[in-house]
């Protein structure tokens, strides 16, 4: 995980680990462009698992806090890899995605930083 006072690279990202991954293409992105996020996850996950964007200054870890301020989500429906599409935010700032292993209380599995810049 690249953490928001870290500088972010500008080639592929892929945060791996405990089973899961998630990887983007880039780091950096415009406000409101197409950006993919790329994930496999673990065998035996619950239908309603979820990778989403929350910005980066929201504490990592307690899924009710990350889903109260979640700002776009998809839910994985038991697939073990693939890639989502999503709008990056409009504004400008440091987000991530974070990748929870189910909704109601999930524990999260992965995250991956990225940067909106104009």
């Amino acid at each position: 995980m690249v953490s928001s006072n870290q500088q972010l690279p500008d080639l592929p990202l892929t945060a791996s680990g405990n089973g899961a991954s998630l990887h983007l293409k880039s780091a950096f992105v415009k406000p409101g462009k197409r950006l993919q996020v790329s994930f496999t996850v673990p065998t035996g996950l619950p239908t309603n698992a979820w990778i989403g964007i929350v910005p980066e200054r929201i504490a990592h870890g307690e899924e009710p806090l990350n889903e109260q301020n979640r700002l776009a989500y998809q839910v994985i429906n038991r697939r073990l890899n693939g890639t989502l599409e999503f709008n990056a935010p409009e504004q400008p700032g440091d987000y991530s995605f974070r990748f929870y292993d189910r909704d109601n209380q999930g524990k999260e599995a992965k995250s991956a930083s990225f940067k909106v810049e104009p």
